[in-house]
């Protein structure tokens, strides 16, 4: 059987099954892989609503590794070709959830944008520029402990992954949190 694309989605030869894409299913895996692209609309208007939601909807769909768990016996191929798409996905995951926080706090937007930063640091715990821009997100809304919770989660990864202490900027806004020396307003600086 060669698969009727007009009724069925898999396309059948000789030498492969070809899942075709249409209409009739999405796939999750393309979606997430596809560029954002570049916002048409002024900086950060009302424009960018339609954009938003859709950089939201991608970044929902990336719930871990691709195909987690799976591997075929005695083929390298195969285990090149996954972790090169394991880290297109977590890469591709990563800095669209970095560009939603980003563009959600410089709309003003901070209570919305913390949920999106502290995702981008949950794939990459260990991550300093991500958890600078999580915490000063947290501060901004008034989430003070959450900022230590996740200063603490980042400075172990960093010490179980890597065996280093966090970058002196990163701990001089730790301190400046416990201190009660950071304020909503110093956090206003633009996140890394």
């Amino acid at each position: 059987d060669t698969g009727d694309t007009e009724t069925s989605p898999l396309q059948v030869d000789r030498h492969a099954v070809r899942l075709v894409s249409g209409g009739l299913f999405r796939v999750d895996v393309a979606e997430a892989l596809g560029s954002p692209g570049s916002c048409p609309a002024s900086p950060h208007s009302a424009q960018c609503e339609p954009c938003l939601h859709q950089m939201e909807e991608a970044a929902a769909r990336y719930r871990g590794e691709f195909l987690a768990g799976f591997a075929l016996s005695d083929c390298p191929e195969f285990d090149e070709w996954l972790g090169t798409q394991r880290e297109a996905l977590h890469l591709s995951a990563l800095n669209r959830l970095i560009r939603l926080s980003d563009c959600l706090e410089r709309m003003g937007e901070f209570g919305t944008a913390a949920p999106f930063a502290l995702r981008a640091l949950e794939l990459e715990p260990w991550n300093e520029q991500v958890l600078i821009r999580a915490m000063r997100l947290l501060i901004r809304t008034g989430q003070d402990t959450a900022a230590l919770a996740a200063y603490d989660r980042c400075t172990r990864s960093l010490q179980r992954e890597l065996g280093v202490q966090p970058n002196p900027d990163t701990s001089y806004l730790a301190e400046q949190i416990l201190r009660g020396g950071m304020t909503q307003a110093q956090s206003a600086q633009p996140a890394l």
